[in-house]
């Protein structure tokens, strides 16, 4: 059986599966996409040079051409081991090259020379570190299913860097880094449009690499304001607030939603082969 760490150049292929050619070609894509596994593909922004020529009619021909930088997103993440293999597998379409301008307002058509990313919409999680804005994938908006942002706020109710969120009408999964505690985060379904269906919006601790979903946050909210309330007085418990924002904290959070917390990327990238 062929896995991702055990495929083979063309030449060890046919010495190991010598009828492999032969069978027809629909069962041979059949086994190529059984080998396709999910990754985290982290973009970055990059800088690229192309040469442009200069039409000056008294240039000299050393500067003739010349050289200008720009902006655009790149990755480090690996080129997927299926597209390694041969070129039946390079042209079956399992993965598109995607190139991806840091200003969304570019024709892509137009950056001849830049980078590219090999992407597959389906299965791959999109990741965006806080300093890189959502409006990069706008272009790409129908195709992007599964999304990772590192993001931080001081209330999610004002929470209004990712605006454009709404316009990601395909999104199953996103996946947020929260860079505050869960707290800030307690109420995102209620008053930020996420776009994915309310059972695939993650909340991510990255320091603990740990994951729980934003529907059990809220039912800890659900909890925690019923720990503050005074029914009484009618008022919220101040002298409480401590000892509860303390149960906000991952481990304490964790003890409450037991059996709704799992590792992330590994989790999320086994989810997304669930659909």
């Amino acid at each position: 059986m062929l896995d991702q760490q055990n495929l083979q150049s063309t030449s060890d292929l046919d010495r190991q599966f010598p009828r492999f050619a032969l069978l027809p070609a629909e069962l041979r894509r059949e086994i190529w996409l059984s080998t396709m596994e999910p990754r985290l593909v982290e973009l970055q922004q990059a800088i690229f040079s192309v040469n442009e020529a200069l039409d000056e009619p008294h240039a000299s021909p050393d500067s003739r051409d010349r050289a200008r930088r720009k902006q655009h997103i790149a990755t480090n993440a690996h080129v997927p081991a299926v597209l390694q293999v041969n070129h039946e597998t390079r042209n079956l379409g399992l993965y598109q090259q995607v190139s991806i301008p840091f200003n969304p307002d570019v024709d892509i058509q137009s950056q001849s020379g830049a980078p590219y990313i090999w992407l597959n919409w389906e299965i791959d999680i999109i990741s965006l570190d806080c300093r890189l804005p959502l409006d990069i994938l706008l272009p790409y908006a129908p195709h992007l299913r599964r999304l990772h942002l590192s993001r931080e706020v001081l209330d999610a109710h004002i929470y209004k860097q990712d605006r454009n969120l709404h316009s990601f009408v395909n999104l199953r999964q996103v996946y947020v880094s929260c860079k505050d505690l869960l707290w800030y985060w307690s109420e995102t379904l209620r008053h930020l449009p996420w776009a994915c269906p309310r059972d695939g919006l993650f909340l991510v601790n990255t320091r603990l690499a740990r994951m729980t979903k934003a529907v059990d946050v809220e039912r800890h909210n659900d909890w925690a304001n019923e720990e503050l309330y005074d029914v009484c007085s009618g008022k919220f418990l101040l002298d409480a607030l401590g000892k509860t924002h303390d149960r906000w904290r991952w481990p304490a959070y964790e003890e409450f939603a037991r059996g709704h917390v799992w590792n992330f990327p590994g989790a999320a990238l086994q989810s997304s082969l669930m659909y």
